[in-house]
């Protein structure tokens, strides 16, 4: 019986899910599956995914393939073993959302919450204590037998008390933007009614990322040809799903609440949003104080760990490129990695 693909393990379940995918050459787990087919070329032993890749190449209006020059220019050579991969990595992406989902309400929301109910009190309490006390009440003034008053002795104390009385101050306005802080993010990680599909939501969005890659075309939860394509994807994987409309709508309302910089449109951009600065190589060796071996040790780590479908280390690679010199771009490319053209551009630019 087949295994339900929500249930898949994003670590100990790798190598199966990527023996679902390429059939024709199941890899061991953290390794890249192999391209036995010819580019642009359906596989032999066809998944319901490669049909659906048949179909957009086939079409001749929108949603459509691009075109083959224009996949080349972003890193795809082949657009059936892209959509596996990427495929592979949505699955990766949706067992760790609910993961992250699970630990955000058992553990991250309760912190949270226990941080800005303390912030509020221990606040209120400085506040009060500013409020009914002053350094004065400090100061050795002259007693009731009119002995002269020690300037210098007073001095002494209102001085550093003064400055005492303003660090609370500052202390209660700090608790308060923790408070602040930390309701704003249990609201976001944890709303009240916040229910759905969490491992459909993160697939379907994953998917879209692929989509947009592919055919240049926003997804739509409107759009048959979209639904059937995350359809097919998760009967690739052994699932028997065939309701789709309700995630993927979810998944489309949440990317277009992102800023401009991180749409569906991301695999075609930089990593980070537009104006970010990088420093080269040779800087991050200056200040960090670190050899290219050990350089080169943590970018083939993050290379391999991004080839098993880490988002986060494929992050970390195209950020390592961007701050790379020629050297190291020229190391990191030997490894087999490049980004895309629209990348390399807006790395030149940041740089220039």
């Amino acid at each position: 019986m087949a295994r339900d693909p929500t249930k898949f393990h994003h670590g100990k379940d790798a190598a199966l899910v990527a023996a679902l995918l390429f059939p024709e050459s199941p890899s061991p787990e953290r390794a890249l599956p192999a391209q036995t087919w010819e580019d642009w070329q359906q596989p032999s032993r066809p998944i319901s995914l490669d049909e659906e890749v048949t179909k957009l190449i086939r079409r001749t209006r929108a949603p459509a393939m691009r075109s083959q020059q224009e996949l080349q220019g972003l890193g795809v050579s082949c657009p059936y073993y892209t959509a596996r991969l990427y495929t592979l990595h949505a699955v990766y992406q949706a067992s760790m959302a609910v993961e992250d989902i699970i630990r955000d309400r058992t553990q991250t929301a309760p912190r949270l919450k226990d941080m800005a109910e303390r912030a509020a009190r221990l606040s209120r309490d400085l506040r009060a204590f500013a409020k009914d006390h002053n350094n004065w009440t400090l100061a050795p003034l002259p007693g009731p037998y009119s002995e002269r008053p020690d300037d210098q002795a007073i001095n002494q104390v209102l001085g550093p008390s003064s400055a005492a009385f303003r660090d609370i101050e500052k202390a209660a306005d700090g608790l308060d933007l923790v408070h602040t802080f930390a309701l704003s993010r249990k609201e976001r990680i944890a709303p009240p009614n916040r229910n759905g599909d969490v491992w459909g939501i993160a697939f379907a969005t994953h998917l879209g990322y692929l989509w947009h890659l592919l055919t240049g075309k926003e997804p739509s939860s409107s759009s048959t040809i979209f639904i059937r394509f995350v359809e097919q994807a998760f009967i690739s994987l052994g699932g028997e799903r065939d309701a789709w409309e309700s995630q993927i709508r979810t998944a489309i309302e949440n990317v277009e609440a992102r800023p401009e910089w991180d749409r569906f449109d991301r695999l075609e951009k930089a990593p980070d949003p537009p104006g970010t600065s990088y420093i080269t190589l040779d800087d991050m060796k200056a200040r960090w104080g670190r050899s290219a071996n050990a350089w080169e040790r943590d970018v083939r780590e993050a290379y391999e760990q991004a080839q098993n479908g880490s988002e986060i280390a494929l992050r970390l690679l195209a950020l390592s490129y961007a701050k790379a010199g020629k050297k190291g771009k020229a190391f990191i490319e030997s490894l087999g990695w490049r980004p895309s053209p629209a990348v390399r551009q807006q790395f030149d630019d940041d740089n220039a």
